[in-house]
């Protein structure tokens, strides 16, 4: 297996959206021939064009758009699912980083079907890791020194926003992370990995 690194690609995703916002929100928000009934008029046209699974209300896109500089709750929670994307996709390149590296078993174990059997449990086992145990293995072996296990910390309370973004518990709250702040410390830590 080939790992390569899966969130630039993530990232240029999340930038082109956000440029795309920004431009429609200044176009109808410059447009003097466009009064916010034909804007929410233009909005309901692209209504048929989305998958019937879509949830989608003009009204809920007009406040998104016409938001200035101040960020909303909207936008909050947006972000919040962009973070939550990402760390699923960091996660699934950790499950495959270390099921990749635990081949070894395979090359260096006789009789090889002992070899065979105990790699598919350790692969098995690591598709049920908790998120933490994996970066803990990682801060115990490849992320040793203090600036390196800062960056391990830093991906722990990236994954405590995670959390309460996916559980929602009110009674819970974590730390906001920034959509940039989590790229650059979850594509570091793969970057690293991808070196050893």
């Amino acid at each position: 297996m080939s790992l390569a690194n899966p969130l630039p690609t993530t990232w240029q995703a999340v930038s082109c959206a956000k440029d795309a916002f920004e431009i429609t929100r200044r176009v109808l928000e410059r447009s003097p021939s466009h009064p916010q009934a034909e804007c929410q008029q233009a909005l309901t046209s692209f209504q048929p064009g989305l998958r019937k699974s879509t949830h989608y209300e003009t009204n809920g896109a007009w406040s998104l758009i016409k938001v200035k500089n101040r960020p909303s709750q909207e936008l909050h929670e947006v972000e919040g699912l962009l973070i939550l994307g990402r760390w699923a996709t960091f996660a699934r390149f950790l499950r495959d980083y270390l099921q990749d590296k635990g081949k070894v078993l395979k090359q260096h174990l006789q009789p090889s079907l002992l070899a065979d059997n105990l790699y598919e449990q350790f692969a098995k086992k690591v598709e049920r890791w908790e998120p933490r145990d994996m970066l803990n293995v990682l801060k115990n072996s490849f992320f040793t020194t203090p600036t390196l296990q800062l960056l391990i910390d830093d991906a722990q309370n990236i994954l405590t926003y995670r959390n309460w973004v996916a559980h929602a518990n009110p009674n819970k709250k974590s730390s906001r992370c920034g959509l940039e702040e989590t790229y650059n410390t979850l594509n570091e830590i793969i970057n690293r990995l991808l070196q050893n």
